[in-house]
Protein backbone atom coordinates (compact mmCIF):
# COMPACT_ATOMS: atom_id res chain seq x y z
CA UNK A 1 0.00 0.00 0.00
CA UNK A 2 2.30 2.74 -1.24
CA UNK A 3 1.47 6.37 -1.79
CA UNK A 4 2.82 8.03 -4.93
CA UNK A 5 3.72 11.68 -5.48
CA UNK A 6 3.08 13.09 -8.95
CA UNK A 7 2.68 9.84 -10.90
CA UNK A 8 4.02 10.04 -14.46
CA UNK A 9 1.53 10.21 -17.29
CA UNK A 10 -1.04 12.12 -15.24
CA UNK A 11 -1.95 15.61 -16.46
CA UNK A 12 -4.16 17.99 -14.49
CA UNK A 13 -5.75 21.11 -15.96
CA UNK A 14 -7.96 23.80 -14.42
CA UNK A 15 -10.18 26.08 -16.46
CA UNK A 16 -12.68 28.70 -15.40
CA UNK A 17 -14.32 31.96 -16.44
CA UNK A 18 -17.70 33.31 -17.41
CA UNK A 19 -17.97 30.66 -20.15
CA UNK A 20 -16.39 27.83 -18.14
CA UNK A 21 -19.53 25.70 -18.12
CA UNK A 22 -20.03 26.18 -21.86
CA UNK A 23 -16.44 25.09 -22.50
CA UNK A 24 -16.99 22.01 -20.32
CA UNK A 25 -20.16 21.13 -22.22
CA UNK A 26 -18.35 21.53 -25.55
CA UNK A 27 -15.56 19.24 -24.39
CA UNK A 28 -17.39 16.59 -22.38
CA UNK A 29 -21.08 16.82 -23.20
CA UNK A 30 -24.18 17.92 -21.35
CA UNK A 31 -23.68 15.60 -18.37
CA UNK A 32 -21.25 18.07 -16.79
CA UNK A 33 -24.17 20.48 -16.26
CA UNK A 34 -25.66 17.97 -13.82
CA UNK A 35 -22.60 17.94 -11.56
CA UNK A 36 -22.72 19.83 -8.29
CA UNK A 37 -19.63 21.45 -6.77
CA UNK A 38 -16.99 18.85 -5.90
CA UNK A 39 -18.64 16.12 -7.94
CA UNK A 40 -16.97 14.41 -10.89
CA UNK A 41 -17.58 12.05 -13.78
CA UNK A 42 -15.60 9.89 -16.16
CA UNK A 43 -15.41 11.05 -19.76
CA UNK A 44 -13.02 11.09 -22.70
CA UNK A 45 -10.94 13.65 -24.53
CA UNK A 46 -9.42 12.93 -27.93
CA UNK A 47 -10.55 9.31 -27.58
CA UNK A 48 -8.71 8.77 -24.28
CA UNK A 49 -10.13 8.41 -20.79
CA UNK A 50 -10.29 11.42 -18.49
CA UNK A 51 -11.94 12.53 -15.26
CA UNK A 52 -13.78 15.84 -14.90
CA UNK A 53 -14.26 17.48 -11.49
CA UNK A 54 -16.52 20.49 -11.04
CA UNK A 55 -15.00 22.85 -8.47
CA UNK A 56 -17.70 25.51 -8.64
CA UNK A 57 -20.26 26.81 -11.14
CA UNK A 58 -17.84 27.66 -13.94
CA UNK A 59 -14.60 26.11 -12.65
CA UNK A 60 -13.45 22.61 -13.62
CA UNK A 61 -10.43 20.38 -13.08
CA UNK A 62 -9.63 17.74 -15.68
CA UNK A 63 -7.35 14.71 -15.28
CA UNK A 64 -5.91 13.36 -18.53
CA UNK A 65 -3.95 10.20 -19.21
CA UNK A 66 -2.11 11.78 -22.12
CA UNK A 67 -0.80 15.22 -22.92
CA UNK A 68 -3.33 16.18 -25.59
CA UNK A 69 -3.18 19.94 -25.20
CA UNK A 70 -6.45 20.76 -23.47
CA UNK A 71 -5.36 24.40 -23.48
CA UNK A 72 -5.30 24.53 -27.28
CA UNK A 73 -8.74 22.93 -27.53
CA UNK A 74 -10.19 25.56 -25.20
CA UNK A 75 -8.42 28.47 -26.87
CA UNK A 76 -9.89 27.46 -30.22
CA UNK A 77 -13.41 27.98 -28.80
CA UNK A 78 -12.84 31.74 -28.43
CA UNK A 79 -14.76 31.77 -25.14
CA UNK A 80 -14.25 33.83 -22.02
CA UNK A 81 -12.23 31.13 -20.27
CA UNK A 82 -8.74 30.90 -18.83
CA UNK A 83 -6.92 27.57 -18.68
CA UNK A 84 -4.00 26.58 -16.48
CA UNK A 85 -1.98 23.37 -16.17
CA UNK A 86 -1.73 22.39 -12.51
CA UNK A 87 1.38 20.22 -12.92
CA UNK A 88 3.38 21.75 -15.81
CA UNK A 89 6.51 19.76 -14.92
CA UNK A 90 4.81 16.69 -16.45
CA UNK A 91 5.18 18.20 -19.93
CA UNK A 92 8.37 18.56 -21.99
CA UNK A 93 10.08 21.91 -21.22
CA UNK A 94 9.20 23.40 -24.62
CA UNK A 95 5.48 22.80 -24.00
CA UNK A 96 5.22 23.94 -20.39
CA UNK A 97 3.17 26.91 -19.32
CA UNK A 98 5.09 29.47 -17.32
CA UNK A 99 3.91 29.36 -13.70
CA UNK A 100 5.29 30.85 -10.49
CA UNK A 101 6.41 28.34 -7.87
CA UNK A 102 3.56 29.41 -5.58
CA UNK A 103 1.01 28.18 -8.16
CA UNK A 104 2.52 24.74 -8.69
CA UNK A 105 0.36 21.90 -7.49
CA UNK A 106 1.32 18.38 -6.51
CA UNK A 107 -0.75 15.22 -6.57
CA UNK A 108 -0.46 12.58 -3.88
CA UNK A 109 -2.11 9.28 -4.86
CA UNK A 110 -3.32 6.88 -2.17
CA UNK A 111 -4.82 3.42 -2.71
CA UNK A 112 -8.31 2.84 -1.39
CA UNK A 113 -7.33 1.30 1.95
CA UNK A 114 -4.73 3.95 2.70
CA UNK A 115 -7.16 6.72 1.80
CA UNK A 116 -9.55 5.58 4.51
CA UNK A 117 -7.12 6.90 7.13
CA UNK A 118 -7.70 10.49 6.03
CA UNK A 119 -10.59 11.24 8.45
CA UNK A 120 -8.13 10.64 11.33
CA UNK A 121 -5.64 13.11 9.90
CA UNK A 122 -7.49 15.87 8.08
CA UNK A 123 -10.11 18.38 9.18
CA UNK A 124 -12.97 19.83 7.16
CA UNK A 125 -15.54 22.55 7.53
CA UNK A 126 -18.88 21.37 8.98
CA UNK A 127 -20.59 21.16 5.58
CA UNK A 128 -18.02 18.63 4.32
CA UNK A 129 -17.13 15.12 5.47
CA UNK A 130 -14.25 12.78 4.66
CA UNK A 131 -15.81 9.78 6.38
CA UNK A 132 -17.01 7.24 3.78
CA UNK A 133 -16.37 9.70 0.94
CA UNK A 134 -18.18 8.29 -2.13
CA UNK A 135 -16.60 7.81 -5.52
CA UNK A 136 -16.81 10.79 -7.88
CA UNK A 137 -16.64 13.26 -4.99
CA UNK A 138 -14.07 15.67 -3.62
CA UNK A 139 -13.71 17.53 -0.33
CA UNK A 140 -11.59 20.57 0.58
CA UNK A 141 -9.76 19.97 3.84
CA UNK A 142 -6.68 20.81 5.89
CA UNK A 143 -3.93 18.41 6.90
CA UNK A 144 -1.17 19.65 9.19
CA UNK A 145 -2.62 23.15 8.76
CA UNK A 146 -2.06 22.92 5.00
CA UNK A 147 -4.82 23.20 2.41
CA UNK A 148 -5.63 20.04 0.44
CA UNK A 149 -8.33 18.80 -1.88
CA UNK A 150 -9.23 15.12 -1.48
CA UNK A 151 -10.67 13.59 -4.64
CA UNK A 152 -12.05 10.04 -4.65
CA UNK A 153 -12.55 8.75 -8.17
CA UNK A 154 -11.74 5.80 -10.42
CA UNK A 155 -8.69 6.19 -12.61
CA UNK A 156 -8.24 3.79 -15.52
CA UNK A 157 -10.61 1.39 -13.84
CA UNK A 158 -9.13 1.53 -10.33
CA UNK A 159 -10.67 3.64 -7.53
CA UNK A 160 -8.20 5.76 -5.60
CA UNK A 161 -7.84 8.82 -3.43
CA UNK A 162 -5.92 11.85 -4.61
CA UNK A 163 -4.68 14.74 -2.51
CA UNK A 164 -4.08 17.94 -4.44
CA UNK A 165 -1.92 20.43 -2.57
CA UNK A 166 0.87 22.97 -3.04
CA UNK A 167 4.13 21.55 -4.34
CA UNK A 168 5.92 23.01 -1.31
CA UNK A 169 3.70 21.06 1.12
CA UNK A 170 3.41 17.62 -0.45
CA UNK A 171 6.46 16.00 1.19
CA UNK A 172 5.45 16.89 4.73
CA UNK A 173 1.88 15.72 4.07
CA UNK A 174 3.11 12.41 2.65
CA UNK A 175 5.32 11.90 5.71
CA UNK A 176 2.41 12.60 8.08
CA UNK A 177 0.24 10.02 6.31
CA UNK A 178 3.05 7.44 6.34
CA UNK A 179 3.67 7.92 10.08
CA UNK A 180 -0.04 7.73 10.91
CA UNK A 181 -0.68 4.57 8.91
CA UNK A 182 2.41 2.87 10.33
CA UNK A 183 1.32 3.76 13.86
CA UNK A 184 -2.23 2.55 13.23
CA UNK A 185 -0.99 -0.73 11.74
CA UNK A 186 1.23 -1.31 14.79
CA UNK A 187 -1.71 -0.70 17.13
CA UNK A 188 -3.85 -3.17 15.17
CA UNK A 189 -1.07 -5.77 15.36
CA UNK A 190 -0.73 -5.34 19.13
CA UNK A 191 -4.48 -5.62 19.64
CA UNK A 192 -4.54 -8.78 17.53
CA UNK A 193 -1.64 -10.29 19.49
CA UNK A 194 -3.32 -9.49 22.82
CA UNK A 195 -6.61 -11.01 21.68
CA UNK A 196 -4.85 -14.15 20.45
CA UNK A 197 -2.99 -14.51 23.76
CA UNK A 198 -6.22 -14.17 25.75
CA UNK A 199 -7.91 -16.74 23.56
CA UNK A 200 -5.00 -19.14 24.07
CA UNK A 201 -5.09 -18.71 27.84
CA UNK A 202 -8.85 -19.26 27.87
CA UNK A 203 -8.43 -22.48 25.94
CA UNK A 204 -5.94 -23.70 28.53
Amino acid sequence: MNLVIDPPGYYLWDFAGADGLQAARNLFGGRVSELGPFQSLESSFNAHACSVLRLCENNFRVALSRDHGLDLAIEEMNLNVWVHQCNPFQRPPQKRQAAPASNRMATLVLPEQLGRCLPRLATTKPIYCLEDLPLHCAVPARLQQKAILVWHHPWLGHPRFELHTAQADVQSIAEAITVETASHSLSDTRRGTTAATRSHHSAL
